[in-house]
Parts: C-alpha cells; structure tokens; sequence
C-alpha cells in the first residue's frame, strides 16, 4: 500500500504524455531515483494506472532504483490495470475484453 500515515508530507508527481516514446519512463525512473536519494529512510512508491503492450515497471525500477539493495527494499511499484495489447487503453481494453471504466480507475487510485 502507498499510504502515508502523515499524507501531508509526501510528494506527488503525475507525469502526463500525449504518446510513446517521449519520455514519460525516464522522468519517472529520474523521480524515484532523486526520492530514493533525497528520503533514505522512506519508502518510494511508483503507481501506473493504466499500462499497454509492455512493462515499464523494469525500467523505472533499473533506472531509478538500480542495484543498490536499501534502495530496492523502499520501492513500491505497481500497474492497476494492464493489456498486452500496444495501443491506447481504450482500444487495448476493447480488443482484449477487458474494459476498465473511469470509475474504477479512480477508486483503484484512491486504495493505491
């Protein structure tokens, strides 16, 4: 889980692009890197709401997290909903059966 006893005091960062490939992952490795670095003593978490035709989880955790044991133990990563389908979630969501409304998408968020 990703709460905080005292909300107030942790960062949030929603990083936003209108495609692939622009660099959405890197920022997110770039982010948990300079938490993990900046917080020694705690946990970082890395939440995807909605993940298409990969992972992206690896490479923020190699990126940002790298091999340093300490730091792999305070990462908290997880993808609330995922396709194997490469395409938008609404298109992925459609060709794999597996719709996912708004809603639900908002309630996951808030139990993250």
């Amino acid at each position: 889980r990703f709460k905080s006893s005292s909300s107030s005091s942790m960062q949030t960062h929603i990083i936003f692009g209108a495609n692939t490939d622009v660099g959405k992952t890197l920022v997110s490795a770039g982010l948990v890197r300079s938490a993990l670095h900046s917080n020694p003593s705690s946990p970082v978490g890395y939440i995807k709401p909605l993940q298409c035709g990969g992972n992206d989880e690896s490479a923020v955790s190699r990126y940002g997290v790298g091999k340093d044991e300490a730091d792999m133990k305070r990462f908290i990563s997880r993808i609330l909903f995922l396709w194997d389908t490469p395409a938008s979630p609404h298109l992925a969501s459609r060709v794999e059966n597996k719709p996912v409304s708004d809603e639900e998408v908002i309630s996951s968020l808030q139990e993250a």
